[in-house]
């Protein structure tokens, strides 16, 4: 599900489940902070690029395979451990880059907003539809977006539900780059991850401290809370009504394509 690599001080993380849009299933979310901590503790890594294989950057959590046992298992000590991957690299000591491109839903989007840089490719479309399903985005974009992005943008993104656009996400500064093609994405990914890892590497590192000092405090207590919020909501009435509607449109999107 997800290959890391390293050449020329730039560590890569490639979500590498292309045939379904590289949706998280539980080998995902055990593999991921795994993968962060490999890079992160590479002496010869300077700067991570998180990229993905396919059309797709990633679709979200992979509700096919987990929404059997998604109710009864909606437990806080469950929401907290596949949390856990996505506090690894939003408090990871190098920079991260997220090179994004086609669908980036739901976890996509919280996986993204994990990250320093995001950058992406025009056939790029955002959502985070959580609340369309009856809970609310667990994963780190409402608290790290909330760093970024305009109270009035995050409420936009985060209470409608709705798909928009690479020049919106543009406009909302979730991205400051928005490439015309993914070739050029990619191209322009790596040339930002060089540049990054050519400067003194004390420098790079402690400016990265620098802007984690907030985060290492506040981060985890926040993502506790959400996590007892999704456990109460994932299993009320609302949730199971909306289920099956949502499997159905995602089951939909993986059969289709952008």
């Amino acid at each position: 599900m997800i290959k890391t690599s390293a050449e020329g001080g730039v560590g890569r993380l490639q979500l590498a489940r292309p045939e379904k849009l590289n949706a998280m299933d539980a080998e995902f979310f055990a593999e991921l902070p795994k993968a962060v901590e490999r890079l992160e503790i590479d002496d010869h890594v300077r700067v991570i690029v998180l990229d993905a294989a396919g059309r797709s950057f990633s679709s979200g959590l992979d509700l096919v395979s987990m929404a059997p046992n998604l109710a009864s298992s909606a437990t806080v000590e469950t929401i907290t451990r596949l949390q856990s991957g996505f506090i690894k690299l939003a408090l990871c000591k190098k920079p991260t880059i997220a090179a994004i491109h086609g669908h980036c839903i739901g976890g996509g989007l919280n996986l993204a907003a994990a990250c320093d840089i995001r950058i992406c490719s025009s056939d790029a479309v955002f959502s985070l539809p959580e609340v369309k399903l009856g809970m609310v985005a667990d994963l780190g974009a409402l608290e790290l977006l909330g760093e970024v992005l305009p109270r009035a943008a995050l409420a936009h993104i985060a209470l409608a539900g709705t798909t928009f656009s690479a020049s919106e996400a543009n406009a909302f500064n979730l991205v400051t780059q928005v490439f015309d093609t993914v070739e050029d994405l990619r191209e322009g990914t790596f040339a930002l991850a060089a540049q990054i890892a050519s400067n003194p590497r004390p420098a790079v590192l402690a400016l990265k401290e620098h802007l984690l000092a907030s985060r290492k405090e506040l981060l985890p207590a926040k993502m506790a809370k959400v996590a007892e919020i999704n456990a109460a909501l994932i299993g009320s009435e609302s949730f199971q009504n909306s289920l099956p509607t949502f499997l159905k449109a995602r089951v939909h999107l993986h059969e289709t394509s952008i």
